[in-house]
């Protein structure tokens, strides 16, 4: 295989790749193409000439992945790992309180919270989930709303009070869904924001699913968690946000659900 050599522990090293004089022509071609359109007046040729300029570096990219691919196919098992793009989600601050499910203390804590005598199904719960009292003209916002129960579900929440909060969210509706609905809620944690989604889904095949959104969607921000009754003035506060947002949220990768 080209650029890739064998060493005396029969180990397959891949070389890097050197330019040729065309391919570093063109390289040039590219970087002085891309200082003109900066100074380019004319709106029209400047977005014809970042038009061409994009389809150029498309077709470099794609070329590089297919013969990255050949080169990780002829590897093998000795192939080099597959590159993972750095988000702020995976390099997340370590939080002490993130739940490892196998932990005896964290089963103990959750077997023994407010929400065990909903999940232990010893009660049905009777809730009643309204919109505001100013309603909106429009009238079409919720489609083929029906009275079947749906399946909730819970993504993305690793620490104790992400845990917390997602046991409160999924006590609000039955334990028991209809499964003849088709209906499921998701709520979806992510970066401490929580979007909430309806959807109806069909099996198209053994593999594929339809997916339709009914509506409505929402997206939440946890303020403060209180113990108890509802009681801004006197409550005992589990864990609050609200009035001190700049000293806890130090860092943009931190995230405390």
């Amino acid at each position: 295989m080209e650029n890739a050599e064998e060493n005396e522990a029969g180990e397959v090293l891949v070389k890097p790749k050197i330019l040729t004089a065309s391919e570093r022509l063109a390289a040039k071609k590219r970087f002085r193409t891309q200082r003109r359109l900066s100074t380019m007046k004319n709106k029209v040729l400047r977005n014809a000439q970042w038009a061409t300029l994009k389809k150029e570096k498309r077709k470099i990219k794609k070329e590089g992945q297919k013969q990255r691919k050949k080169e990780a196919e002829a590897l093998g098992d000795k192939a080099p790992p597959k590159q993972v793009p750095r988000t702020i989600e995976n390099t997340r601050e370590a939080d002490v309180t993130t739940v490892d499910q196998e932990d005896e203390e964290v089963t103990f804590d959750i077997t023994h919270d407010e929400y065990e005598a909903y999940f232990s199904k010893t009660y049905e719960p009777k809730i009643l989930i309204t919109s505001s009292d100013n309603p909106h003209s429009y009238k079409n916002i919720i489609k083929e709303f029906t009275t079947h129960r749906p399946e909730v579900i819970l993504n993305n929440f690793q620490t104790r009070l992400g845990q917390a909060v997602s046991r409160m969210l999924a006590s609000l509706f039955h334990y028991d869904p209809q499964f003849k609905g088709r209906r499921a809620v998701t709520f979806h944690n992510q970066r401490d924001y929580i979007f909430f989604r309806h959807h109806r889904y069909e099996f198209k095949s053994q593999k594929r699913a339809a997916l339709r959104e009914l509506g409505p969607r929402f997206t939440l921000r946890l303020k403060w968690l209180q113990k108890g009754t509802f009681d801004t003035i006197e409550g005992d506060y589990e864990w609050i946000i609200a009035g001190k947002r700049h000293e806890m949220e130090t860092s943009r990768r931190r995230f405390f659900l």
